[in-house]
């Protein structure tokens, strides 16, 4: 009854599909056909996903407790493996996006309220606990509440929703956020793709 956001798998195969009210994702067939289903913690709120490359890793950021969830996936069911919350000082603030990088080493997400970026590190060679994306970086969105974000090559566009401006960062190697590069103003921005 809360569907916020949906995505089919790598391998076509699978529709997976985020309640935020229910703290659940269902996994449907094509022909949406009730498959599966896998929990966030309860009160989280399920918000968006990013998938591997290969099909066997969800990521899935959390709306009402600004975290990432981190799912293994093998074609039916998906098996929640770390939950990390992510550092905020605001009142209320509220996960909104989530990229992973082409590499596959860094996973990024934005939190409203909090007026923030966030940059995890998911290579596991920092020496976190198996599967827990460990938080390296957060940085100022540039604006008012980072509805979404997107990476194209060496940048990240930011859409601030509440400031009407969509912000420009570089992402250096290693994958942090770098410096501002610039900004549009955009009438209330929500998506960037």
């Amino acid at each position: 009854p809360h569907t916020h956001f949906a995505a089919i798998s790598r391998d076509e195969k699978r529709v997976f599909c985020c309640d935020l009210g229910l703290d659940t994702i269902f996994v449907y067939d094509r022909n949406l056909n009730e498959i599966s289903q896998a929990k966030v913690p309860a009160g989280y709120g399920v918000r968006h996903l990013a998938i591997s490359q290969n099909g066997r890793t969800v990521y899935a950021i959390n709306e009402l407790v600004p975290s990432v969830t981190v799912f293994a996936f093998d074609g039916d069911t998906l098996e929640r493996k770390a939950t990390v919350l992510l550092p905020c000082e605001a009142k209320k603030p509220t996960g909104a996006a989530i990229r992973l990088s082409a590499d596959e080493k860094t996973l990024y997400a934005s939190v409203r309220a909090e007026n923030a970026l966030y940059a995890l590190d998911i290579s596991g060679a920092r020496g976190g606990a198996e599967g827990a994306p460990e938080v390296v970086q957060k940085i100022n969105c540039g604006g008012d509440s980072p509805r979404d974000f997107n990476l194209f090559d060496n940048l990240l566009l930011c859409c601030n929703e509440k400031s009407d401006n969509v912000v420009a960062f570089a992402l250096e190697e290693g994958g942090k956020i770098g410096a501002r590069l610039g900004e549009i103003c955009l009438l209330a921005p929500l998506c960037v793709i």
